[in-house]
């Protein structure tokens, strides 16, 4: 199933990180991503609402700024909140893997700048 998302640089809230917003039905799962050590690890964070799908510059209660990177669609074959597994691609087949122990989308990330 392809899905709406987005990759948002999020800035002045704790350290550089990345959130990717993904369309859920009325909200968005939200994935902060961040290198840490050479890796990129994930955190699954609570569901953020749909104009985040599109939306850069200063986020409410100073938690800093975000600026879109990329905005498209996924092809999802498996996500779970509960299991914290995302498994797909983007559209042109680029893996994206995300679970507990590892964060497989170094090639895309580095397509996005990040």
């Amino acid at each position: 199933m392809h899905r709406r998302a987005s990759l948002l640089a999020h800035r002045g809230h704790g350290r550089l990180h990345y959130d990717l917003v993904i369309a859920a039905g009325p909200t968005l799962i939200t994935i902060a991503l961040e290198r840490e050590r050479g890796r990129w690890q994930a955190r699954w964070m609570p569901r953020h609402r749909r104009r985040y799908l599109s939306v850069s510059g200063p986020v409410s209660g100073g938690r800093g700024t975000i600026k879109q990177q990329w905005q498209g669609h996924l092809s999802i074959r498996f996500m779970s909140d509960a299991t914290r597994l995302l498994m797909g691609s983007m559209v042109d087949g680029t893996p994206l893997l995300i679970d507990a122990d590892r964060v497989v989308l170094d090639r895309w990330l580095a397509r996005m700048g990040a």
